[in-house]
């Protein structure tokens, strides 16, 4: 055993594939190996990065690997902090028992931006992680969302996701629907996005969308087209609305007002 930890820095391809596996052989498993790299002070930034997202596509994810991903959302690094909320959306709800600390990252721009450099995950990880547990997370996001005490920033992410969960969210209606009556129209918008596609009546938050969409915040009025379009037919009395939007002078807004209107139906049928 000693003799093949010697070797492995020295082996490239093949070998080091092999002694990998003669490695993990005898300590049991190439978890414990990678969770051994991972709570190692001395082990370099990027090579506990790869570790974590290795144990995300692991397909043994038992307690030990959530716990010590939940841990790494604590990390310093947010690089580290990305890689573990990315692992733990990969593992999806047999991570459940991480959802209050995935929570607890929303806001983490630090994470975000660590993310985006190092091409983890795909769009806002945290959103993407935790929309990934459904119908689990739905309770603590929605307590996120209805505490006013929270940071703005922090209770938009939590609206979003509840966005994203969709028909899933069911449970957090009555909190979505309160929060058509936002004054911060970004929060009212996602509140009314997410309470349709919920499964909330459709006619109450087609006012906030309307409203939201004759902003003269170019992203206030990209974000109502956005959540128009992801409505589809069910939004179509709003196709009087997005038409002058497709003249616009943001081309964000223009665009999004075009894709929303593509999802209308011919537009014989919009009529």
């Amino acid at each position: 055993m000693p003799a093949l930890e010697e070797a492995r820095p020295r082996a490239t391809g093949f070998s080091e594939s092999a002694i990998d596996s003669a490695i993990d052989a005898a300590n049991g498993g190439p978890a414990k190996r990678l969770i051994d790299a991972i709570q190692n002070p001395k082990t370099p930034l990027d090579d506990r990065v790869r570790a974590i997202s290795s144990l995300g596509w692991g397909e043994k994810a038992d307690e030990k690997v959530v716990t010590v991903l939940t841990l790494a959302l604590k990390d310093s690094q947010a690089k580290v902090r990305a890689a573990a909320m990315d692992s733990l959306g990969l593992i999806g709800t047999r991570a459940k028992a991480a959802i209050p600390a995935m929570i607890e990252r929303l806001g983490d721009n630090e994470l975000e931006k660590a993310a985006r450099e190092s091409n983890i995950g795909a769009g806002d990880p945290v959103t993407e992680a935790l929309t990934r547990m459904g119908a689990d997370a739905v309770p603590g996001l929605a307590a996120v969302f209805k505490d006013d005490k929270k940071e703005p920033l922090v209770r938009y992410a939590a609206v979003k996701t509840l966005t994203r969960i969709g028909g899933r969210a069911g449970a957090a209606l009555p909190v979505l629907e309160a929060g058509l009556r936002e004054k911060a129209p970004l929060l009212a918008i996602e509140s009314a996005g997410g309470y349709a596609r919920a499964g909330g009546d459709v006619a109450k938050a087609l006012p906030v969308l309307r409203s939201g969409l004759k902003h003269d915040n170019a992203f206030v009025a990209w974000s109502a087209a956005r959540a128009i379009g992801d409505l589809g037919l069910r939004a179509k009395e709003l196709v009087p609305d997005l038409v002058p939007q497709l003249r616009h002078k943001d081309a964000d807004v223009r665009i999004a007002s075009s894709s929303a209107l593509s999802k209308m139906g011919p537009p014989r049928s919009r009529r």
